[in-house]
């Protein structure tokens, strides 16, 4: 039973309800599509905008009175005289078949952009000397032929051409015999002039289908007119449409078919894209037509106080507007029809929406509901201090598709016949129910969710109410009912089922049905539920399984806040836009979304509904109208281009064909630019540099950079992505190598390995030669060292010692023989012991030295003295090559002193060194080197001494083998007179030999 308040509440909504008001239907305005204003603020370099065209790379340019623009999407890249134009203010910009941007200006003079500059007509000249002062160029009246020839048609003077070698020509004979004349070309394009001082007031238009001539009096009624304005436009069923000033014909086979009047001077007329006419007048408006007519009613009738100068249908088929006065207008999709405030509607927040027979009900979040219906909107709310200010929750359509039930907080009204009623034939509450959402029961009523449950109601009688039965209380947002009777509804904390008077929690086993659930639908004759949840997305449930669409399956967000099913597909409002999901027969599903950037007033989208293939959508800046098929169509993936190639911070010419750089330039930032203006400035797009890493890189910047790249040949490659989530078809791309240093190339190392074999083979061969040359030094070495160690153990020393051993014994002298024989054996002893080396300490050297001198003194019986003097200890632990001062002491005593007169005399050793060389100086009294070369050749030819030379040749071989040269000094002595005295002989000996491999 109710309790006493809320009987206390229902007396009071029944007495302040006198009256349903509902306000009188008035006009509407008509629905407009969306568009985004450029102007100066956003980088134009002037608001008055007189042509827009996209050339054949996608970017958009802007023809106005301060200058040339080219837009990207991102920024406006503006060009002035400074940058090479002939005059700043153009008219007209015509693209020709080799790529090249003309522009007209008002001036008459041309110049085109061309391979990233602008560049001015050489035959400019020809151009002001044959022109009077002319009221400028005819729009859409500019023609480039094939032979590169220029057609230019000016107001008040005719047509003029020159040609690619200067020829200037005034288009006489048929250009010349009518106040407007005009020839279709083959290709589309037609030749207009206006003569001055024609010989007729006559239209001319002439093609190869047609030929129309007519005076203007019959046309217009007038003998004569000062054309201001003209355009010709061949239409796809070969007829064409002309206008001039304010008055507008279509001509085929030659006649007049069609003509209209405006109260303006047209200022353009133009055939887009998707073959629909636009005429737009000099006091505002823009009107578009289906080609074949336009005298019906406009497809499109907008901007109603903008003077609009051209309009372009872009690749992705968005128009732009180019104005007077206003800049540059953006639409992405003028399929896209927008009601707000201004235009008719109540508010603009719309949070519900519904179509049925009587037209489009609209609820806002004030309590107020608007009726669109052809022309007219009347608004609807329900006076009473419950209502006023609640806002909708749902609009329901009435009973046989008229009227709708529409739900506040507090209560539910009917409208019917533009009436607010409190309670309808099917429905009459006695409570206030503070509903959420309303449908029809199985059994015959409407359950409903509430702020405290579910309830039942049949007709007027309130069948169930949860929370009266202490069941269930909470907050339900959504509510559906299952085949068998069962009911699901939605909660804060996910999905329950109201069973056989039981409640079941279905997310207790199933974490994806604990999420909040805002809208519940139903797949049409089946136990299948979609369920729009507030953070993950759209859950499918069907009481077995569950599955769930998220963003990272494409949809427009995982905050979803109301479902509409339809045969079309599963419509998703979600606060980031609306998404269109369609199962497709692999078992997945296709998903399209819906923005802004598809022409949505907001991305905030609240309710959606379809209804005779009208989609109706509901945002918080007003209500999105469009069809079903124009909903389908689907974008082209947008044309990526690389704007800019830095190397080591250095801007380089990546057209070239030869992009090679050195292998310290591998740090390299790439600029690009994704032509999809839907985004407005917010591009996804993806990268990846081939030759280093196959993944792509997602971002939205327009720029990347890659540093310390390897040497390699790469390719960069960057797509970007449209509105409807494809992306490019063609990647932007650049392909460069960078060069490894030369001491990695291939060619390189292969003559480096040549090199090094060769050098290792010179080297080889060489060595070997070394090796057998220090050998054969070697074994040089040792001969001479034998042939030394001969010659200081020769017969004649061995012989007269041992005569001289046996002369002390035969004399009975027994001390002195046998301290004789006891040196001759250690000079023996010594001396074998010696040669066993190549090299011996200097010590060693001099104690065989002076007992060889000791045996000798001995066997010549005291007829010389010695005396070896060293200059320090430390010399005597020095190496020097074996048996190599014994030959020149000999030498001093057998052919200095003994060839001496009285054959006595004196031998002297020193040893002294400097930092490099120790230095053996023998130097003797006897005769001298002359003198005994004398007395060997008197008495000795025939016997010549090799001491002196064995040992000569051992030095020069020992000079061979070590970098440090031994040298021999001999040095005649004399006295004051001249007379011989003696001989040196200083033998330099090097300190740091390495010897050991003599």
């Amino acid at each position: 039973m109710p309790s006493k308040r809320i009987k206390y509440l229902h007396a009071t909504v029944l007495l302040t309800v006198l009256v349903a008001i509902a306000t009188p239907a008035v006009k509407a305005q008509n629905p407009s599509p969306v568009f985004h204003s450029y102007t100066v603020d956003e980088g134009l370099p002037s608001s008055d905008v007189y042509h827009v065209i996209q050339d054949s790379l996608g970017y958009i340019w802007l023809a106005t009175g301060n200058g040339v623009s080219r837009f990207d999407g991102y920024q406006f890249t503006n060009f002035s005289l400074e940058d090479g134009l002939v005059d700043n203010t153009v008219f007209e910009i015509y693209d020709d078949k080799r790529g090249r941007l003309w522009f007209v200006s008002h001036s008459g003079k041309l110049c085109y952009f061309s391979k990233g500059r602008i560049v001015n007509f050489p035959f400019n000249s020809k151009i002001q000397s044959h022109l009077p002062s002319s009221r400028g160029p005819l729009k859409k009246a500019f023609y480039v032929s094939a032979a590169d020839e220029i057609f230019m048609g000016l107001r008040k003077f005719g047509l003029i051409s020159i040609t690619s070698e200067g020829f200037y020509q005034r288009q006489n004979q048929l250009f010349s015999e009518g106040e407007l004349v005009a020839e279709g070309l083959p290709n589309g394009h037609v030749l207009i002039s206006n003569p001055q001082n024609a010989p007729t007031y006559d239209i001319i238009y002439v093609d190869e289908n047609q030929q129309f001539r007519q005076s203007l009096h019959d046309i217009i009624g007038y003998p004569s007119i000062n054309i201001s304005h003209a355009f010709f436009e061949p239409m796809p069923d070969s007829s064409v449409v002309f206008s001039f000033n304010r008055y507008l014909f279509r001509i085929k086979k030659g006649k007049i078919i069609e003509r209209k009047t405006y109260v303006n001077d047209i200022i353009w007329l133009g055939l887009d894209r998707q073959n629909q006419l636009w005429v737009s007048n000099l006091g505002g408006g823009l009107e578009c037509f289906p080609y074949k007519s336009f005298t019906q009613k406009p497809l499109l009738s907008i901007l109603s106080n903008v003077q609009v100068t051209s309009v372009l249908c872009d690749k992705e088929n968005a128009y732009w507007f180019s104005t007077l006065s206003d800049g540059l207008l953006y639409s992405p999709d003028i399929n896209v029809l927008t009601y707000t405030k201004g235009n008719g509607l109540h508010d603009n927040r719309v949070v519900e929406v519904m179509a049925n027979t009587d037209g489009v009900y609209v609820g806002y979040d004030k309590g107020f509901v608007s009726l669109i219906s052809n022309d007219s909107i009347a608004h609807f709310a329900v006076p009473s201090s419950q209502a006023i200010g609640s806002a909708v929750r749902f609009i329901i359509s009435g009973e046989g598709g008229a009227g709708a039930y529409v739900g506040t907080g507090s209560s539910v009204y009917f409208i019917d016949n533009n009436k607010v009623c409190t309670n309808s034939t099917a429905l009459r509450l006695d409570k206030m129910l503070y509903m959420r959402q309303m449908i029809k029961s199985n059994e015959g009523g409407y359950w409903f969710a509430t702020v405290r449950g579910i309830s039942h109601y049949s007709a007027d009688k309130l069948i169930y109410a949860s929370n009266e039965q202490n069941d269930f209380s909470a907050l339900v947002f959504s509510i559906a009912q299952q085949k068998d009777g069962s009911v699901l509804f939605g909660t804060l904390n996910g999905l329950w089922r109201y069973r056989n008077k039981k409640y079941e929690y279905l997310g207790a086993n199933n974490p994806l049905l604990t999420n909040q659930v805002n809208s519940i639908v139903q797949e049409p004759n089946t136990n299948t539920f979609w369920l729009a949840t507030a953070g993950h997305g759209v859950v499918i449930f069907n009481g077995d399984s569950t599955r769930q669409i998220t963003s990272r399956d494409g949809l427009a967000s995982n905050s979803v806040q109301q479902l509409f099913y339809h045969s079309s597909g599963v419509w998703a409002s979600t606060n980031e836009g609306l998404s269109r999901i369609v199962p497709v027969s692999n078992g997945g599903y296709s998903i399209k979304n819906y923005s802004s950037s598809s022409g949505l007033p907001s991305n905030d989208i609240k309710s959606v509904y379809i209804f005779a293939d009208k989609v109706y959508v509901g945002t918080t800046k007003g209500l999105a109208i469009f069809s079903l098929q124009v909903g389908c169509s689907v974008s082209p993936p947008p044309v990526v281009l690389i704007t800019s190639l830095m190397v080591n911070n250095q801007e380089v010419n990546f057209t070239d064909i030869d992009r090679r750089f050195s292998y310290n330039q591998n740090n390299l930032s790439f600029e690009y630019v994704g032509l999809s203006y839907k985004h407005r400035g917010k591009v996804p797009y993806r990268f990846r540099m081939g030759g280093s890493d196959s993944t792509w890189v997602y971002t939205y910047n327009n720029s990347c950079r890659y540093s310390a790249l390897r040497p390699g040949t790469y390719t960069f490659e960057v797509q970007a992505m449209n509105v409807d989530g494809q992306w490019s078809s063609q990647s932007g791309g650049v392909s460069f190598t960078i060069m490894p240093p030369i001491w990695q190339r291939i060619w390189f190392l292969f003559a480096l390995g040549g090199i090094l074999t060769a050098f290792f083979i010179v080297v080889y061969r060489a060595r070997l030669r070394s090796i057998y040359k220090r050998n054969q030094l070697l074994s040089n070495i040792a001969l001479y060292k034998q042939q030394s160690l001969r010659q200081q153990m020769n017969p004649h020393f061995i012989f007269n010692t041992l005569n001289s051993i046996q002369l002390y014994i035969l004399e009975k002298d027994t001390i002195s023989s046998h301290r004789y024989l006891t040196k001759f054996a250690r000079l023996m002893r010594m001396t074998l012991d010696n040669s066993q080396s190549p090299t011996i300490k200097l010590r060693d050297e001099i104690d065989a030295l002076r007992l060889y001198l000791e045996l000798e003194a001995l066997r010549l019986e005291g007829k010389f003295a010695f005396d070896i003097n060293v200059a320090s200890e430390i010399l005597l632990n020095y190496e020097v090559p074996t048996l190599l001062i014994q030959p020149f002491v000999e030498n001093a005593i057998w052919h200095g002193i003994m060839l001496k007169e009285n054959q006595t005399g004196t031998v002297g050793i020193t040893i002294t060194e400097n930092k490099r060389y120790i230095f053996c100086s023998i130097h003797d009294d006897g005769i001298g080197r002359k003198a005994a070369e004398e007395i060997r050749k008197a008495k000795m030819a025939e016997h010549r001494s090799h001491g002196l030379q064995i040992t000569a040749q051992r030095i020069d071989l020992l000079n061979s083998l070590y970098p440090e040269r031994f040298e021999i000094k001999y040095e005649d002595l004399c006295d004051g007179f001249g007379k011989p005295t003696g001989t040196r002989v200083t033998i330099s000996i090097p300190k740091h030999s390495v010897l050991k491999g003599e």
